[in-house]
């Protein structure tokens, strides 16, 4: 079966009287509008459609079908007319197949069926000549050479596959760039849509020219051969979106990492180059095995530890478009951004006040926060070396219900557990509500000047630059993570507290506080140190030095004082010049001169 290219200016306009006020229009778009109405909860049977597809024949009732452009629309339909659910049944591979190149449209499935093709082909190819290899790939394998060949089964399984990735990646492009309140449904126009599905689908190409399996494999670290064999088929728009995707998989694959992996950040974008979106997705999903998938990329991951970011410039210098050796890439005025936002936006961090294009955060989006915000990785937010008390991180753990064998960290951590101080904190502890997660305890954390009860912490919070901060307070990035750690450790003390509370041992919740609290460094290397005090608390040592010395100087004052008592009462009882100068000179009694060498 040959595929036909069903864009929207394509669609089969069978057309029913009197749908609606505006007379006649094609019959998929009442579809839609009313599938639309049916995702809201309306039902067919009370829409204005359904007398009118109630008098079709049963092969306009297969065409609609075909013509459907969405998977949501597609379910909804089936779902709710007995019709399109036997139509669908009888065979529906067919009408899958039609709704998916309908979905991607004839420009996108060119691209990826190339980028299927390709990878496909060079397994078979006997050429050895990188010339040879580029000229077949950028001649036989043209992207508008794709739709002339008909679509195997194997090949739409796979166009199947990435179109889910794709989607899925979509929502996240559409949460970060476009709309902070994406939630399951991309917002992205349909020329973005396309743009990026486009860059997607590319850039599995790019990573079968990258990876382990290639017959370039050698030759493309070269960029010159880069450039014949990838960029050249693209217009300078298109490989500047190419790169912004790029950019955008890696800052999405590092906000999946730990904190802690901050220091090892090489070569991390050439993976996501490498591995290509399948392995993006997969760090999306399963952010705590971040670095097992990324270990598994094969191929050329060390090729720059840049990524390739050099390329683009080179292109644009090559085409003329920039200057070349300008300090930083010059991006020629035509070259537009792949999501364009308003000018001026009305949003904006309400703590450092940023606004053009920054990332905001509130309780409406808490659940679409950074991966590196997950329930077992949140003691990195701890402040201090708290953050590195294997001790605490543990309890956290077991206060979220999270077993120690997924502890993220790979810390020894036999010397805790095996200890009884250990075992009895974990068994006073009450673990978290089921219903605890990450926005759960943002709240919280917002909520946190209504709990505290000591004076020492009511300070701490109103001297903290994030007092009165709300729940419905928009904070960027970086604002967010502040305020998560100025706060984190108080929250978690207070949590121990009312657990220790509730089980009637008050005064467990904390053994003596060790002095330097939370910026004590012990807390990294002396497990007896850590379970014999407390560090959830603030570093006293600064407190405690000033009362020592204020303790000292008083100390001084009352030895000079005595001192110089001391010294009046010695002169009162001297002899007088009017006695006998060969008296012996009275020797200072041993009390006063050691006052004296103290006052020294």
């Amino acid at each position: 079966m040959h595929r036909k290219h069903l864009s929207h200016g394509s669609r089969p306009t069978f057309c029913c009287e009197h749908i609606g006020s505006g007379g006649e229009q094609p019959l998929w778009r009442a579809v839609r509008r009313t599938a639309d109405s049916a995702s809201t909860g309306a039902p067919w049977t009370s829409t204005f459609i359904m007398p009118c597809l109630q008098r079709l024949p049963v092969e306009l009732h297969d065409e609609v079908l075909k013509a459907i452009d969405d998977f949501a629309t597609l379910r909804v339909a089936i779902l709710s007319y007995k019709r399109f659910y036997l139509i669908y049944k009888a065979h529906p591979e067919i009408i899958e197949r039609r709704v998916l190149e309908n979905s991607l449209g004839p420009e996108v499935l060119d691209a990826a069926l190339r980028s299927i093709r390709i990878p496909a082909w060079m397994p078979t190819c006997h050429h050895t000549n990188i010339r040879d290899i580029v000229e077949i790939v950028c001649t036989d394998f043209h992207e508008n050479k794709m739709g002339q060949q008909r679509i195997t089964d194997a090949e739409y399984s796979l166009l199947f596959d990435h179109a889910l990735v794709c989607d899925e990646l979509e929502v996240v492009f559409s949460r970060w760039y476009k709309d902070r309140l994406t939630d399951r449904k991309s917002l992205l126009t349909p020329a973005e849509r396309k743009a990026f599905r486009m860059c997607i689908h590319r850039l599995w190409l790019l990573s079968s020219f990258a990876g382990k399996d290639s017959i370039v494999l050698d030759a493309i670290r070269d960029l010159a051969v880069r450039q014949q064999l990838f960029y050249d088929s693209y217009t300078s728009q298109d490989v500047y979106n190419l790169h912004s995707v790029i950019y955008w998989m890696f800052e999405l694959v590092h906000e999946c990492l730990m904190l802690s992996d901050d220091a090892v950040l090489d070569f991390i974008r050439m993976k996501c180059i490498v591995g290509g979106p399948d392995v993006v997705f997969r760090i999306y999903e399963y952010p705590g095995a971040s670095w097992e998938l990324l270990e598994q990329v094969e191929g050329l991951v060390d090729a720059d530890p840049g990524g390739w970011k050099a390329d683009l410039r080179h292109i644009f210098e090559n085409r003329k478009l920039s200057s070349p050796g300008a300090p930083e890439v010059e991006i020629p005025s035509h070259i537009v951004p792949l999501v364009v936002l308003p000018e001026e936006s009305d949003f904006e961090c309400s703590h450092c006040h940023m606004r053009y294009g920054v990332r905001l955060w509130n309780e409406a989006n808490w659940e679409h926060v950074p991966r590196q915000y997950r329930l077992e990785t949140l003691s990195e937010w701890f402040l201090g070396h708290l953050k590195d008390n294997v001790h605490e991180r543990l309890l956290l753990l077991h206060f979220f219900g999270i077993p120690e064998s997924r502890n993220p960290y790979g810390d020894d951590t036999r010397a805790y557990t095996q200890c009884i101080a250990h075992a009895d904190a974990k068994a006073l502890l009450k673990p978290a509500p089921d219903d605890m997660t990450v926005p759960r305890v943002l709240r919280e954390l917002c909520e946190l000047p209504a709990f505290v009860d000591t004076d020492e912490h009511v300070a701490y919070l109103q001297q903290n630059e994030f007092r009165g901060v709300t729940a419905s307070d928009l904070l960027c990035k970086r604002c967010l993570g502040e305020m998560v750690e100025a706060r984190l450790w108080v929250w978690w003390l207070i949590v121990k507290e009312l657990s220790f509370k509730e089980l009637s041992v008050p005064g467990q919740a904390t053994s003596e506080d060790c002095r330097y609290g939370l910026d004590c460094r012990k807390q990294t290397s002396d497990p007896e140190h850590v379970l014999r005090f407390n560090h959830v608390c603030l570093n006293a040592w600064p407190e405690l030095k000033r009362l020592k010395k204020r303790k000292e100087r008083r100390k001084l004052e009352e030895a000079t004082r005595a001192s110089s008592e001391s010294d009046d009462s010695a002169d009162a009882g001297a002899p007088s010049t009017d006695e006998d100068q060969t008296a012996p000179t009275p020797i200072p009694s041993a009390t006063t001169s050691t006052r004296r060498r103290y006052s020294v």
